[in-house]
């Protein structure tokens, strides 16, 4: 078994905000100082809980409707705002929703080798806090959401009418449907996102990444950075990664970048992202995923690598895609049941070939580009 996996197993979850969440980043720092690696910790602020996102979300829609034949234009203007609000963070962009209190003392870790000026930049991702069993790992998270999304839509325009053309009941008792159904949700997703038990995960990913690095650094490579980052928040809107993002945006497009998310790899067959997104689809067609995908059919190491589309809420590649960086995200297909015994081989085997599909994506994309 890992060090790693065996030093983060010792904690029953890593929630965003918990008392476990500072001995994780001390351990995460100490395991990339033994390495030789300074390690730098940035801190930034992010909602304890997707609850609490949702509970913004939907109570400051159902004021705002409530509210509209009361303040009218004035109050649609500040719905229209706070609708785009939603849309955005369903949509994987940046939303009022995740600036909003209570906020939590959240940070990402940093690993950093070679010159800061180099020929070109590589960064590895992976996220190290946990989420509990809720909705937003629900099977059918992409229709309910789509489904709200459409019944927002349905509201809003009941309340515009309510403005335009007063003293009309039936939209009176549409809209109030409406708001009590947005409610119910509410209270529904909460409780699945934040009274069912933490998850533990293996964190394969973390352990990816981490062999990823110390390989990169161990191999002396000229004119290339390599940066390693753990980051926090990502089961909340991938906060972590939107900070670390727009913190080193200058400097990841006006050099060429790489980017590896190493996003939940579990005890499962590994996964190359192409595309995802809930309404508006983000698709990865660039240098490193295109790499990736031709060593799934020539190279018998990854012949059970799969390759297609995840619908996902929380994705921290599509910050990094939305500013042109070339990304390659590693998830998995699905957890396998594994009895004790082969648990371990598994995990290891996992790691492995994340660890072995990256290298390989690297140096011939690389390779391509005559770096």
């Amino acid at each position: 078994m890992h060090p790693l996996v065996e030093k983060l197993r010792a904690f029953p979850h890593r929630a965003n905000g918990s008392e476990y969440q500072q001995a994780v980043v001390s351990m995460l720092k100490e395991s990339l100082e033994s390495i030789g690696t300074t390690a730098q910790i940035r801190d930034f602020k992010a909602p304890k809980s997707y609850s609490v996102i949702v509970g913004w979300g939907v109570l400051g829609l159902a004021i705002l409707l409530v509210l509209a034949p009361v303040f009218r234009y004035i109050d649609l203007v500040f719905l229209l705002i706070w609708v785009v609000s939603i849309y955005n963070f369903i949509n994987g962009k940046a939303a009022l929703f995740t600036k909003l209190p209570p906020l939590v003392s959240v940070q990402n870790i940093i690993g950093h080798h070679g010159k800061i000026v180099s020929k070109a930049k590589i960064i590895l991702l992976a996220h190290y806090d946990t989420a509990t069993v809720g909705f937003t790992k629900a099977k059918h998270m992409r229709f309910w959401l789509i489904v709200f999304l459409v019944l927002m839509g349905l509201a809003v325009a009941t309340a515009i009418n309510e403005v335009l053309f007063p003293n009309q009941d039936y939209l009176f008792w549409i809209k109030h449907v409406l708001i009590l159904y947005f409610l119910i949700q509410a209270v529904v997703v909460s409780v699945g996102s934040s009274g069912m038990k933490e998850k533990n995960q293996d964190a394969i990913g973390l352990v990816a990444a981490f062999e990823t690095f110390k390989y990169l650094k161990n191999s002396n490579l000229e004119n290339i950075e390599v940066e390693i980052v753990f980051t926090g928040a990502s089961q909340v809107g991938a906060v972590g990664a939107y900070f670390y993002s727009e913190s080193n945006r200058a400097q990841m497009v006006n050099q060429p970048t790489f980017l590896i998310n190493f996003d939940d790899i579990g005890v499962g067959n590994l996964k190359i992202v192409t595309q995802t997104g809930i309404v508006e689809n983000y698709v990865y067609d660039n240098l490193l995923t295109n790499t990736a995908k031709q060593l799934v059919t020539s190279d018998v190491r990854f012949k059970n690598v799969a390759v297609g589309l995840v619908n996902t809420l929380n994705s921290e590649t599509v910050w990094f895609h939305q500013i042109g960086i070339p990304c390659l995200t590693l998830t998995n297909t699905g957890q396998i049941e594994l009895d004790s015994s082969s648990a371990n081989s598994h995990v290891e085997t996992s790691a492995r070939q994340a660890t072995e599909l990256a290298l390989e994506t690297l140096r011939l994309s690389l390779l391509s580009l005559k770096i």
